[in-house]
């Protein structure tokens, strides 16, 4: 049997504190019925579809398992569920005009469905939330204030190469207080200052411990440190309603980035996906060179190293790739150097998304098993005839290896 979208009105109110916004309005996919008439097989181009006073645009994106369709469970299979599969990059559903101010959408995913798939909430091309990434549970949509108001048109889009799979959509009236926003550093929790604006004249409660924030929370009055919480709640009230709870996740690390406290692999892979910074330092140990998103198992890439937590390591999502340059090169790459394999580095560089993973480039610094190396050197290289190892050290003719000469580098054989 077919199964269909439908929507029905809620009445109840979604409680925070003492008032919240209402939720008006849900598209529920996980339906036996199929009154919508919505495809059961894939569909690309853009098509309209009607039912009890409303209309909405669903479209696809060509390619192979993509476009979107009303995923076809037989009625005997309803316990496993019922939903919308819709990708992939720029696939997009759009929802009716609503008669009322919205200020949040919440979109309702499925177990199983891809944990990597990033959504968000368009109105017209401009982003009207902040990018959500994952479909196996609940993504929830805070509206700027800016683009609440009765009449929008929002629009929800696959950002990713990925599918996205939807069980409902649900509305929600805006309490006519605008949602507080937080900001402060999305890492170092625990040494983090936080700064939570709201509309003049509302007033702001937060919580540090992650739970829901009441006008019995604490009341704020200035920028805050975060102590012992890696998680910001807050809540603003203006003439006896409460705006929906908006939540700020900062991320715990062992290390800071520092020389004295570089970034743990751990730390690196906890780091938000859209994190970057310049000058951090990284520990880890190599553990080979990448090729083609994998970590060979004959070393054949010089421009570049894998890092992890242990020895052994080659699961890739596990991995922190490095990137060497001209100043390193020769001393780290694996090809030429294969008994780096197994040492700890520490390196210098620019935090940001490298082969895909959170990752190390623009490399210069750098220390190998504790011993300095050449770009940590270099500019103290003496232009003096001597030559002088990675460490800085004074060596003579018989050295093997890389030295400095004159503030060049050269291998001795």
């Amino acid at each position: 049997m077919k199964k269909n979208l439908r929507y029905f009105f809620v009445a109840a109110l979604a409680m925070v504190g003492m008032n919240a916004s209402a939720q008006e309005v849900t598209f529920d996919f996980n339906t036996m019925e199929n009154n919508w008439g919505l495809p059961t097989t894939k569909t690309v181009a853009e098509t309209s579809y009607t039912y009890g006073g409303y209309t909405i645009k669903i479209a696809g994106t060509s390619g192979k398992s993509e476009g979107f369709a009303w995923n076809n469970i037989t009625e005997a299979q309803e316990v496993v569920g019922h939903y919308l599969i819709l990708g992939k990059n720029g696939a997009y559903l759009t929802l009716p005009a609503f008669s009322f101010d919205v200020d949040k959408i919440e979109v309702v995913g499925r177990a199983g469905a891809s944990s990597a798939v990033k959504q968000n909430i368009f109105v017209g091309e401009n982003a009207a939330s902040t990018e959500t990434a994952g479909a196996t549970g609940t993504n929830t949509y805070m509206i700027k204030k800016d683009y609440q108001a009765a009449g929008n048109v929002y629009t929800l889009k696959v950002t990713s190469a990925h599918n996205t799979q939807i069980t409902q959509i649900k509305i929600y009236k805006s309490s006519g207080v605008a949602a507080p926003e937080i900001s402060g550093s999305d890492v170092f929790c625990g040494s983090t200052q936080v700064t939570i604006t709201a509309d003049e004249g509302a007033a702001i409660y937060y919580t540090t411990d992650g739970v829901e924030p009441t006008t019995n929370s604490l009341a704020y009055t200035a920028p805050f440190t975060i102590e012992n919480s890696c998680t910001v709640k807050a809540v603003a009230s203006k003439g006896g309603a409460m705006s929906s709870v908006v939540s700020m996740d900062f991320v715990k690390t062992t290390g800071d980035g520092s020389e004295n406290n570089p970034f743990t692999v751990a730390d690196m892979l906890s780091l938000p996906s859209d994190y970057e910074a310049t000058d951090k330092w990284v520990k880890g140990i190599i553990v080979g060179s990448i090729k083609n998103n994998a970590v060979e198992e004959t070393p054949s890439v010089t421009s570049n190293v894998a890092m992890a937590a242990a020895v052994g390591e080659t699961t890739f999502a596990n991995i922190v790739p490095v990137q060497l340059v001209d100043a390193n090169k020769s001393a780290l790459n694996v090809v030429d150097n294969a008994t780096n394999i197994g040492k700890e580095l520490k390196i210098k560089g620019d935090i940001t998304k490298y082969f895909g993973n959170m990752g190390v480039k623009n490399t210069s610094d750098y220390e190998l098993d504790g011993i300095s190396g050449i770009a940590s050197v270099k500019a103290n290289a003496k232009f003096d005839g001597k030559m002088y190892n990675a460490a800085g050290q004074l060596v003579n003719k018989g050295y093997k290896g890389l030295v400095i000469m004159n503030g060049k580098k050269v291998v001795l054989k």
